[in-house]
């Protein structure tokens, strides 16, 4: 292909992946937060608020918290340095996280493939080419991922996993370069998004034992251990203690292994591309790659620890570049010698099927993915209204009136979960936490102790021994639901907002 030609791929590439960014950045600039925005925000909070000593900001214990990493720190040095809301710097990792991510696949599919539209290709599948059930969920970057969640920081450890594997894929030596990012990265990732790091590790190790000579296995090897030590000298959070204890999110994620077909079933269309890169090279690190990430998510059922099933867009990521590079090859004749060629020619009919095969899969998942611009419209009363039909997520219920009537630091319980997974990023505690924390060792104890206090059938006794215990003053409840009469008789209105109503508890 001539130069015109590869700058015409990399302009219509520029092209898609800036409608992806701007979607993403509409979306995020709505300012409507959903699912984990709402951790983040709350780690981002408690960090600036005290940097060096903040406290666990879903019950306020003074334990380990995950999610304060390296990212949270950063949002949280830029609310102090600039007096910003959390709520803005959010914003602004929500605009940058997605550039960088598609630069990255940029750079990660040119490494792998010299086919000038490759990269296009690629992008359209990693986006669409999952399922007919649409979910969305940190590290699972569909194009719902994206616009729900493009300020989650599983969006830039993504971005780093694919700056390392294309580092990894494209070494011949150990460079100043590499050995930065093999430094550097992998304690980053740890650090930002565990779960990430997995499937970066495997797919590095993977690309290392079949593409490096193994004299140089040893040195990417120590690089990347140094980098996994320097990560367990973070201070603001304990690597041991998270990694002693993975079980803690299983129950969570028994998600990944319910629907598989709904939620990952286009992804049976890749199975022919990597088989034909498994066929014409046995060593091939992609469609290997696509086979460990399968092969750990089955031993994560197998096993009953289903956490490893967060590991599958390894799987997804390796199988749509597949898809995407075959058929962005199946025409490419860019450097292939006379005997190469007249071989395409002769396979014209697979080459063909390829490329009918990844129509057929963007087709298909680009409608499975429309639900996604609902995320995007400018139209106020369509974007609001989530009984349409064609909305990712309805709204949470916007009630910062109410949390303006809340000290900072009480303890609070919200009947409604939407409601209450917004409380940590107000500065205010819960008795159960609205996420796994492994740091809480008694979170089991406390689902039930809240459990119990919100049941009408618990006696006075046992409900005034609970919310004396963990000092609760605050109830928020649903103004659709009969309020009960141990609330009506423990409880004094102050606000109400959004059909929900504040009670002070006295």
């Amino acid at each position: 292909m001539t130069s015109d030609g590869r700058r015409g791929a990399t302009v219509a590439y520029g092209v898609l992946a800036g409608l992806v960014v701007m979607g993403a950045t509409v979306a995020t600039l709505h300012g409507e937060w959903v699912s984990d925005s709402w951790i983040h925000l709350a780690a981002i909070h408690e960090m600036s608020r005290d940097f060096w000593s903040p406290v666990e900001p879903l019950v306020g214990e003074n334990v380990p918290f995950p999610y304060f990493s390296p990212w949270t720190a950063v949002g949280a040095l830029a609310v102090r340095a600039l007096s910003v809301a959390p709520q803005n710097v959010l914003a602004v990792f929500g605009i940058v996280s997605p550039l960088l991510l598609v630069h990255a696949l940029f750079r990660l599919t040119r490494a792998v493939s010299p086919a000038p539209w490759a990269p296009v290709a690629v992008l359209a599948a990693f986006l669409t080419v999952w399922g007919s059930k649409v979910f969305f969920w940190s590290g699972f970057l569909s194009l719902t991922t994206l616009v729900v969640g493009s300020s989650w920081p599983s969006v830039l450890a993504t971005a780093l996993w694919f700056y390392l594997w294309a580092s990894v894929w494209t070494s011949t030596r150990m460079t100043r370069g590499l050995v930065a990012a093999l430094v550097i990265i992998p304690g980053l990732l740890l650090l930002i998004h565990p779960f990430t790091f997995i499937s970066a590790a495997t797919a590095c190790a993977v690309t290392v034992l079949l593409r490096w000579p193994r004299r140089r296995w040893l040195g990417g090897t120590l690089a990347a251990l140094a980098s996994v030590g320097l990560a367990a000298l973070w201070p603001w959070t304990s690597l041991l203690d998270l990694l002693s204890n993975p079980r803690g999110f299983d129950a969570f994620h028994t998600f990944f292994y319910r629907d598989i077909f709904a939620k990952f079933g286009l992804l049976l269309l890749t199975v022919p591309a990597v088989a034909l890169r498994l066929w014409r090279r046995r060593s091939d690190a992609l469609a290997w790659s696509a086979i460990a990430g399968v092969g750990i998510w089955v031993a994560g059922g197998l096993l009953d620890v289903e956490s490893l099933g967060r590991v599958l867009p390894l799987a997804t990521t390796a199988a749509t570049m597949a898809l995407g590079i075959g058929a962005a090859e199946a025409f490419h004749r860019e450097g292939a010698t006379p005997a190469e060629s007249a071989r395409r020619d002769r396979a014209l009919l697979p080459r063909v099927a390829l490329v009918s095969t990844w129509i057929l899969a963007v087709g298909l998942g680009s409608l499975t993915q429309a639900n996604a611009w609902s995320r995007v419209t400018f139209d106020e009363e369509a974007r609001r209204n989530p009984d349409d039909g064609n909305h990712v997520v309805a709204p949470y219920p916007d009630v910062d009136t109410l949390w303006s009537r809340i000290p900072q630091g009480a303890v609070v319980i919200a009947q409604d979960w939407r409601v209450a997974r917004q409380l940590p990023a107000r500065g205010l505690f819960t008795v159960a936490p609205q996420w796994p924390s492994p740091g809480v060792e008694d979170a089991v104890e406390r689902s039930e102790d809240q459990a119990a206090i919100l049941n009408a059938r618990s006696s006075p006794e046992v409900r005034d021994e609970l919310l004396t215990r963990y000092g609760v003053a605050w109830i928020v409840w649903p103004t659709a639901k009969k309020l009960p009469a141990w609330l009506s008789g423990l409880g004094v209105p102050v606000d109400r907002e959004h059909g929900q109503m504040l009670y002070e508890l006295h």
